[in-house]
């Protein structure tokens, strides 16, 4: 009997006809050669993993409070941003640009702020 440690797989394969595993909890198992030793710890890392309890995917009570509010804050935001484009509409400041542009950009803020409050809601809502 020769007990043999090393790293070289190919000196292992030609001098080796069995392998002795031992898995550090005092278990041992006998292997007729490398590669089905590498299987078989293969297959007990799937079944490990599989068999770990996984977090569910629905969404947790804070995001379900928040996918609640989160409509209502849309409604408020599209209210907001209608507002502002009847306001960039104005007749009376078709040639003042400066109020053109502040009316612009409060117009574009508004539209920002629907954008992210939606992807927010269908990012909760695909996970719900």
């Amino acid at each position: 009997a020769l007990v043999l440690v090393t790293h070289d797989r190919y000196l292992l394969e030609r001098v080796s006809d069995r392998i002795l595993a031992l898995d550090g909890s005092g278990n041992q198992t006998y292997y007729a050669d490398l590669s089905q030793w590498e299987d078989r710890t293969a297959e007990r890392a799937a079944i490990k993993k599989g068999s770990e309890k996984k977090r569910p995917q629905g969404l947790s009570y804070a995001e379900r409070k928040e996918l609640g509010k989160v409509e209502g804050r849309i409604e408020k935001a599209e209210v907001l941003l209608a507002k502002a484009r009847e306001a960039m509409m104005d007749p009376g400041i078709a040639t003042d640009v400066e109020e053109l542009q502040k009316r612009q950009e409060a117009v574009d803020a508004a539209q920002v702020e629907v954008d992210t409050l939606i992807a927010q809601w269908e990012e909760l809502g695909s996970r719900a």
